[in-house]
This record gives C-alpha cells, sequence and structure tokens, in this order.
C-alpha cells in the first residue's frame, strides 16, 4: 500500500490541491500530520477538502487554538494576529476536537509534535530525538511540526541525523526511526515547494518529494486578508 503523509497545510489550498491533483490516481491513503490550518488563507477548505479525501487527520497546535482547545498567547505574535484573520464555523472546529491527537497505525507512531507532547514539543536534534525513541512502543514515528524533512535513524545505538534527497527511498528496517515529511503548506529548508513523503508499507520503507504550486495565488489571498507581510514573504522564500 501506498501511503502519502503530510504535515504543517496551514491553511494553503492551492498547496494542498495542487498535490492531489498529482496523486489522486496513485494514492491509497492520506495521513496528515497536523497544523492543517494557521497562517494562510484557506483554512475551511483545507479541512474540508481533506475530509472529502476521507484523509487520517491529527490536530497540530494551530488547529487546536482555533478550536478554543489551546491558547494562542503560546504562539508568536505573527501568529497571533493570523489566528484573529480566520474564522472557522462551529462544525469545524468539533471536527478538530475529535481528532486524535496519536495514532498508531502499521506499527508507526503518528504524532503532530512528539510523542512526549504530541501538540508542542519538537524533534529538532540528538538530545530531543534520543527523548522521544524512549516515549514510542513503536519502532518508528512519524511526525512534524518543525517543517523540515529529515529522518532520525536508530541503529546500533547511535543516532544519525539524515537530510533526505528527494526521490530516494530510505528503508525502515533493522533499525528505529523518527521521520519528519515536511511542510506541504509552508516549508522552512529554504526550499519554497511543498515537501511531502510516500511510504511504503510492504518495503516498509519512505521515499520524499517535492511539489510545485502557485506561491502568488496564496500571497495575493494573504495580502487581501490583511496577513502578516512576513508569513506572507516567507512562502515564497522557504523559511
Amino acid at each position: 500500500m501506498k501511503i502519502f503523509v503530510v504535515s504543517d497545510i496551514h491553511g494553503n489550498a492551492a498547496a494542498l490541491k495542487s498535490l492531489w491533483k498529482r496523486i489522486a490516481g496513485d494514492c491509497d491513503a492520506l495521513w496528515v500530520l497536523g497544523d492543517s490550518t494557521g497562517y494562510g488563507p484557506d483554512n475551511e477548505k483545507v479541512i474540508r477538502l481533506l475530509m472529502k479525501w476521507n484523509a487520517l487527520i491529527l490536530p497540530g497546535n494551530h488547529d487546536l487554538c482555533l478550536a478554543g482547545v489551546e491558547s494562542k498567547y503560546r504562539l508568536s505574535e505573527d501568529s497571533r494576529r493570523a489566528m484573529d484573520l480566520i474564522q472557522l464555523p462551529e462544525d469545524l472546529k468539533e471536527e478538530i476536537r475529535r481528532w486524535p491527537r496519536t495514532q498508531e497505525k502499521e506499527s508507526i507512531t503518528l504524532v503532530h509534535g512528539a510523542a512526549s507532547d504530541p501538540i508542542w514539543n519538537y524533534i529538532l536534534d540528538k538530545p530531543t530525538a534520543i527523548r522521544e525513541f524512549k516515549e514510542i512502543r513503536t519502532s518508528h514515528c512519524f511526525f512534524g511540526h518543525s517543517h523540515n524533512p529529515g529522518i532520525f535513524r536508530l541503529s546500533a545505538g547511535e543516532i544519525e541525523w539524515i537530510v533526505p534527497q528527494m526521490g530516494k527511498s530510505y528503508p525502515l528496517k533493522n533499525c528505529r526511526a523518527l521521520v519528519n515529511p515536511g511542510s506541504l503548506g509552508q516549508p522552512r529548508d529554504g526550499d519554497s515547494r511543498s515537501s511531502f513523503m510516500i511510504f511504503d508499507t510492504v518495503k516498509r520503507c519512505v521515499t520524499f518529494y517535492r511539489n510545485t504550486y502557485s506561491v502568488k495565488r496564496t500571497q495575493r489571498k494573504m495580502i487581501k486578508r490583511g496577513f502578516p507581510p512576513f508569513l506572507i514573504d516567507r512562502l515564497s522564500k522557504g523559511i
């Protein structure tokens, strides 16, 4: 089975629809690792599209802030300003509240941030990766939140940080691994293209990809609705 894994769409419907146009005929399942909303202009549209496509959706910190579950004052000033411009209908807030904060699928732990705190904690370096390996019962964990694609691989007692090459497959057999597909709607690794990965459940490997979309279309919507300039500008820079 071929599972497409994405995270941090952040209300960027142009990025999501561009990806779906590319994968629709080749997708057995779609896993979304949180933060479908926040920052971007099309938050309701993104959630309704994911629901229409029967995606497995986990909540992120931005999602739960919009749903009134978490405090927006834990976010940055620009993030809070964006939150004030976003309105979700009550049925979608209820939908977000029902999303599970963590799941185990195909013997893989799925979270937004980290198993130690699925909503707010980050996995950014080897010390935090060591912490998370102790938290998960499964051999592998897929996570998002940092917007940077990568793999922390634990083998023979050593942790390796891998910055993935696009189109290259990385086996998950004979190791433990924490895997981040990167951000679909707001990459921060210097590449403005959407980042995502494919998990092959038969071969037990992950392959990373990038996808282009109309960044300017999303930026025009954000400008029209008065989003903070930094959030608009960063989309074209991948920061």
